[in-house]
C-alpha cells in the first residue's frame, strides 16, 4: 500500500511498499490454493460410464481448461493421466462411435485415445471414412503419390482435374476479352442496322 512520507509544510511523497509473494501455497485471500487437478474434478460429473465435463465448452461441445495454459479439458485429462500426446496426434473419442460414450464432453481418460487424424477419419462410420477410402476422384483419376494435391477442405484433390479446371478457366477468359474487345464494333454494326436507310437507297436512282 503506497504510505507518505516527508516533514510538515514539504509536498508528501508516495512511497510504495513491496509485498512479499505468498510463497507458503495461499494465496492472496489466507486460503489453500487448490491444485490444478482438483480445479480440474470439480468441474466433473458422473454420467453413466462417462464422466461429464461441466465447466466452460466450446460450440463443439469440447470442454476448456486453464492450467499452464489453455487446453480442451479431455485433452488435459489424457495428458495427466496417460501421458504426453505423441507429435502428429490428437487426443479423440473412439468409442463414441460406437455409442459407448458421450464423446466431446467426456474427460474419462479410458475412453480416450491418441491417434493421427488419418487414422481418427478411418475408425469413423461417417463420410469422412467413405471419402479417405476412395481410390480415385469423381472423374476416375486414381489418387497415385504424383496426381494427389493436398487440400485443407477436402484432405485431398486430383492434380489432373486441378489442371483441366485452370485450363478451361483460362478459355473461358480469354472469350470474354475477346467478346469485350470485339463488343463496340458489334454496337456500330447494330446502330447501322437499326437506322433507316435514306430514300435512294430505298427505292433506287430517280428517272
Amino acid at each position: 500500500m503506497p504510505t507518505k512520507t516527508g516533514t510538515m509544510g514539504a509536498a508528501p511523497v508516495l512511497k510504495f511498499q513491496a509485498t512479499a509473494r505468498q510463497t507458503d501455497g495461499r494465496g492472496d485471500n489466507g486460503m489453500a490454493r487448490r491444485t490444478a487437478l482438483e480445479r480440474f474434478l470439480s468441474h466433473v460429473v458422473a454420467d453413466g460410464k462417462c464422466l461429464r465435463w461441466t465447466g466452460a465448452v466450446d460450440s463443439g461441445g469440447y470442454g476448456w481448461f486453464r492450467a499452464d495454459g489453455t487446453a480442451r479439458a479431455h485433452s488435459w485429462a489424457f495428458r495427466h493421466y496417460v501421458g504426453p500426446v505423441p507429435p502428429g496426434q490428437h487426443v479423440t473419442h473412439p468409442l463414441a462411435r460406437l455409442g459407448r460414450c458421450i464423446g466431446p464432453a467426456c474427460v474419462k481418460y479410458t475412453h480416450l485415445r491418441a491417434m493421427t487424424p488419418r487414422d481418427s477419419i478411418l475408425a469413423s462410420a461417417g463420410v469422412g471414412r467413405r471419402n479417405a477410402n476412395k481410390v480415385a476422384c469423381p472423374k476416375g483419376h486414381r489418387y497415385t503419390p504424383d496426381n494427389t494435391k493436398p487440400n485443407r477442405l477436402t484432405g485431398r484433390s486430383c492434380r489432373r482435374c486441378h489442371r483441366d479446371w485452370n485450363a478451361g478457366y483460362e478459355r473461358r477468359k480469354a472469350a470474354e476479352r475477346r467478346a469485350a474487345y470485339r463488343g463496340p464494333a458489334l454496337l456500330i454494326d447494330r446502330i447501322k442496322a437499326m437506322s433507316p436507310r435514306p430514300a435512294s437507297e430505298e427505292y433506287g436512282p430517280t428517272q
